[in-house]
């Protein structure tokens, strides 16, 4: 295990610092403008760093086929994401795109077909399974989409969501997938290079990189829902914040009559970083926040699942409330 892991920390350290060298030659960079934090070109080659990782990984490990199966359709999500990134496509042809994806690994077995049992009802869903999962799947990416707007957000957001799912699951099985301490390796390199920490020109996830953890995040649950490890309240826990950040963005935008579909700074790491003028502090904290809120969810699901889900629905109302204040308190034009 131990020189596994050095070789995967240098492996993702190479493929990282190469990809600058790319970015150069082909001028593979985000530019700064208005609406973001940034002040100098950076590489949006982050996602399809962790595509060429992981293809390493599936040539020198052996996975669950399934996870080899999330794994190469993850790389193709990325693609889709680095020609946003380049082309800058259509929000019609992203939605179909991700959606025939979707679609066709819900054919395959990969769905969400219940929501588990409370007060005696087994919450099954039936035809609409194929609606919810496509609708979860899409609100993750995009989750994590909205969350790349600070350095280091969305892979500290992720880094953290499977932390929590590592420990949670070595507290119920003893047991720890291989897969997901692979994934972690490479972000806590990605963060150093994403920080600027590494090398002066740092490298951004891009649409390909957040495109590439919320697809891993969702289909890693749908994993674990499909072999039975987690009753479905701890997958919820495990998405609650960054999901409930999402929605709640949105309800503001359409309260205050402004399309989802625009671009702005009414995020809660723009918020709080109004507030602290510190992107490291507004990584921490949301970070903390993210962990917090996975463990006390895992903790509430083991007293009750009926509680958990009550627990659920209050924390949600609760967060849209709390970012509607914040929205108002720093005068934010929605």
């Amino acid at each position: 295990m131990f020189f596994n892991i050095i070789f995967l920390l240098v492996l993702a350290y190479s493929i990282l610092f190469f990809s600058n060298l790319l970015a150069r030659k082909y001028n593979l960079y985000d530019k700064p403008n208005l609406r973001k934090t940034h002040e100098k070109k950076a590489s949006f080659l982050g996602g399809i760093c962790l595509s060429l990782y992981l293809i390493f990984c599936l040539k020198f490990f052996e996975y669950d086929r399934i996870v080899d199966e999330i794994i190469i359709i993850s790389i193709l999500i990325s693609i889709i994401g680095f020609l946003d990134d380049k082309l800058n496509l259509s929000p019609g042809l992203r939605l179909v795109s991700k959606t025939i994806i979707i679609f066709y690994l819900f054919e395959k077995g990969f769905g969400i077909t219940n929501l588990g049992i409370y007060f005696g009802i087994e919450l099954t869903l039936g035809k609409l399974s194929i609606l919810f999962t496509i609708g979860a799947v899409l609100a993750l990416i995009n989750s994590y989409n909205y969350a790349d707007g600070v350095d280091g957000l969305a892979s500290s957001i992720f880094l953290t969501s499977v932390i929590s799912l590592i420990t949670i699951s070595y507290i119920k099985y003893e047991n720890i997938d291989i897969f997901l301490i692979h994934i972690l390796v490479f972000n806590f390199i990605f963060l150093a290079f994403n920080f600027g920490w590494v090398v002066k020109t740092k490298i951004f996830l891009g649409n390909s990189g957040s495109y590439m953890l919320g697809f891993l995040h969702a289909y890693t649950l749908i994993y674990f829902f499909l072999n039975s490890k987690f009753h479905p309240m701890i997958m919820a826990w495990s998405l609650a914040f960054i999901f409930f950040e999402f929605l709640s963005t949105n309800l503001i935008r359409i309260s205050n009559n402004k399309s989802f579909l625009a671009a702005g700074k009414d995020h809660i790491h723009y918020i709080l970083l109004e507030i602290f003028k510190n992107k490291y502090y507004v990584v921490l904290v949301l970070s903390l926040f993210n962990l917090i809120t996975i463990l006390l969810g895992f903790f509430v699901t083991k007293i009750s699942e009926n509680l958990s889900l009550l627990f659920f629905i209050l924390y949600g109302f609760f967060y849209f409330l709390m970012r509607m204040n914040f929205s108002k308190i720093i005068n934010i034009k929605m």
